[in-house]
């Protein structure tokens, strides 16, 4: 028996676009330093340009992994750290963790009776870009009021089952929107929806550390105002569904309304996981804003892989799985593509903040001169679109850090500009991270979503994701500025 070896169906071109990675990643730090970059800067900035490059023109799996091994060429940190770190990063364990709950809870067909009651909501029936908004601002609700990674996990499944129903196939126009949707719903929530989130407290104390004010006065000014704003980004984002990216919605405007009767009541094995469900919310909310002592400072400490992993293994034990071992939890419900892009987005997010990098500085002398010497109009529509572009390529803190003391001292010199107000728009515009999957992880779960969205369609939606957060926000500075004197 004779045997041949035959190659892939790769393409000459394709080996092009890999050299250009490898060199990209590893060869971009013997280009001598510049614009206050160094040395590390250079390794860390080539690693960064080469896994765009390679996630835009290649895949999203090996530049990953080779991100994560060039890192360690950097400076900034060695190979096995880099693999430890990032490969075992809480955000890689937490994602892993949620897909093996959220897998469990499909098995169970929690998401499709979650999707039945979506369809058969009346005020949606016939009415398709209107059902699309509840869908976006359910999401919306759903992540400001539990945890953006389940959020981000279930609502994907649910519409999955919708899909399923309205005949609407992978790689579809309104499919991708949707995906895309979802994902901006969970980004624009999950870290500005409440005055002590993470990410609020680091741009605010930026602001506190420049201009001596502290926010923490406004939390109920601060609470109106996002949540007015998250339904304009909603309401923005519906509207450019149907107005610039026009997708086919005849499926759903026509739907035979006996494919979507309501499912049979939930069996006593749905109710418990429902159950499950509500409780593994309840853990995740409450060491959110309740005192840390007892049973909440174990549920802090746990964090929310833990408490996922926790759950979980009570499954297991008590085997309240009904059918649905732990191997196909593993093989069917687990994206380890995702785990992969996830990986790499908080190695390069770690590289890019290191100040060492000197890549805040870099960027720093590159905007400078470009927001000075401008008149009022020109300076906040340049301070308000330019962070929310860089965001999609940056780490959002990073941006954020930046960004903020440079509209403050502007804001001053300029005179007439509420500064306060704008550090509080900054939230929400250094955040809408969609243009690649360095800029946020939701992002890189996104395009791990590779049936029904690719790098260039999630590039085109992360410039409506931009359009919708920045034109309300940009039209809010007299609301915001009532809210927020200075």
């Amino acid at each position: 028996m004779s045997t041949s070896l035959s190659w892939s169906k790769s393409k000459p071109l394709d080996f092009l676009h890999a050299i250009i990675v490898f060199l990209l990643m590893f060869g971009f730090k013997y280009i001598p330093p510049f614009g206050g970059l160094t040395e590390m800067g250079m390794g860390v900035m080539g690693v960064f340009l080469g896994i765009v490059y390679g996630w835009t023109f290649c895949t999203m799996v090996w530049p990953s992994i080779l991100c994560v091994i060039a890192l360690g060429f950097t400076g900034f940190t060695t190979v096995n750290n880099s693999i430890v770190d990032y490969m075992g990063h809480s955000n890689v364990l937490m994602v892993f963790s949620m897909l093996l709950l959220i897998s469990m809870y499909d098995s169970a067909g929690i998401t499709k009776i979650l999707a039945f009651k979506v369809l058969n909501l009346k005020i949606g029936r016939g009415r398709p870009w209107l059902l699309t908004f509840l869908i976006i601002y359910g999401t919306i609700i759903l992540t400001a009021c539990s945890n953006l990674y389940a959020s981000i996990f279930i609502m994907y499944n649910v519409f999955y089952e919708m899909a399923e129903v309205y005949g609407i196939k992978k790689g579809d126009k309104y499919g991708t929107f949707m995906i895309a949707g979802i994902t901006f719903a969970c980004i624009m929530a999950g870290g500005q929806s409440w005055p002590w989130k993470a990410p609020v407290v680091a741009f605010m104390g930026a602001y506190q550390n420049v201009s001596g004010i502290d926010y923490t006065g406004y939390y109920i000014q601060f609470v109106i105002y996002m949540w007015v704003m998250h339904f304009i980004f909603a309401v923005f984002w519906t509207l450019g569904g149907k107005f610039i990216v026009r997708p086919d919605v005849s499926a759903i405007a026509n739907v035979d309304r006996n494919l979507v009767e309501e499912q049979d009541k939930l069996d006593g094995y749905q109710k418990f996981m429902v159950g499950v469900f509500i409780f593994m919310l309840l853990c995740l909310l409450l060491p959110s804003f309740l005192p840390k002592k007892g049973v909440i400072l174990l549920l802090s400490n746990l964090g929310t892989a833990g408490t996922a992993f926790f759950i979980l293994t009570l499954l297991f034990i008590l085997n309240f799985v009904r059918g649905y071992d732990l191997k196909t939890a593993l093989f069917k419900g687990v994206n380890f593509d995702v785990l992969f892009l996830i990986a790499a987005v908080m190695g390069i997010s770690a590289g890019m903040s290191e100040p060492a990098t000197g890549i805040s500085d870099f960027l720093n002398n590159l905007l400078s001169p470009v927001l000075a010497g401008h008149g009022k109009i020109l300076f906040l529509i340049l301070v308000t679109l330019i962070p929310s572009i860089i965001t999609g390529f940056f780490n959002n803190t990073v941006v954020g850090m930046l960004f903020i003391p440079i509209a403050y001292n502007l804001s001053i010199t300029i005179g007439g500009i509420n500064h306060f107000a704008l550090a509080i728009m900054m939230c929400n515009l250094c955040s809408i991270a969609m243009l690649t999957a360095a800029g946020c992880p939701l992002t890189a779960i996104m395009l791990g979503q590779k049936d029904w969205i690719n790098p260039k369609q999630g590039f085109l939606y992360g410039i409506l994701g931009i359009f919708s957060v920045w034109v309300p926000s940009f039209l809010s500075i007299p609301f915001a500025s009532m809210l927020f004197p200075c």
